[in-house]
C-alpha cells in the first residue's frame, strides 16, 4: 500500500469536515438553526452560509480566477438561503465545487503562490484555512445544540 499523498490528505480531511458539519445542521431543528441566539449574534445559517460563501470563493481561487471583493462584516445568509434543505444543499454543492477546484490543481502546484489584493497564499494554505474554518464553525453548532439540550454525537467516521 503506498502512503497518500499530501494533496489526498488534505481532500479527506476536507471530506470529514463536510460529513460533520452536513451531519450537524441536519441535526438541528430548523426553527434553532434560524434563531440569533440572546438575538443580537448571527443565527447558525448565517455561518453555514458563510461557510458556503468562503468555499465558492475558494474554488474561485483555486482555479485562477478574482472572487472579487469581500464583504464588510460578519455575513448572514439572505432570504432565499434561509431553510435548513437550502444550508445542507448549498453547504454541499460549494463544497464540492471547492474539492473539484482543488482536484484539479496539479500535485507540483499545490504551493504555488497566488497573489491577492492583499498579500498572497497558496492553494495549500486556503485548503488548510477551509478545514479549520469548517472545525470552528462546526464547534459553533455543537455548542449551539448543547446549549438547547442536545449532547448527542452526530457524526459517523465510518
Amino acid at each position: 500500500m503506498s502512503e497518500p499523498s499530501l494533496k489526498s490528505y488534505i481532500r479527506e480531511q476536507i471530506e470529514q469536515g463536510r460529513k460533520m458539519v452536513a451531519a450537524d445542521i441536519a441535526a438541528t431543528p430548523e426553527d434553532l438553526l434560524l434563531t440569533s441566539p440572546g438575538g443580537a449574534a448571527r443565527a447558525a445559517v448565517d455561518y453555514v452560509y458563510e461557510l458556503s460563501y468562503v468555499h465558492r470563493r475558494f474554488a474561485k481561487r483555486l482555479r485562477g480566477e478574482d472572487p472579487g471583493q469581500f464583504p464588510q462584516g460578519f455575513l448572514v445568509a439572505p432570504d432565499e438561503y434561509r431553510s435548513k434543505e437550502k444550508a445542507i444543499e448549498e453547504f454541499g454543492e460549494s463544497t464540492d465545487d471547492m474539492l473539484s477546484a482543488w482536484n484539479a490543481v496539479p500535485d507540483d502546484r499545490i504551493a504555488e503562490t497566488i497573489v491577492l489584493p492583499a498579500g498572497q497564499t497558496t492553494p495549500l494554505e486556503l485548503m488548510s484555512i477551509a478545514i479549520t474554518h469548517m472545525a470552528y464553525h462546526d464547534g459553533q453548532l455543537n455548542q449551539l445544540q448543547a446549549l438547547n439540550g442536545d449532547t448527542e454525537i452526530h457524526w459517523d467516521f465510518e
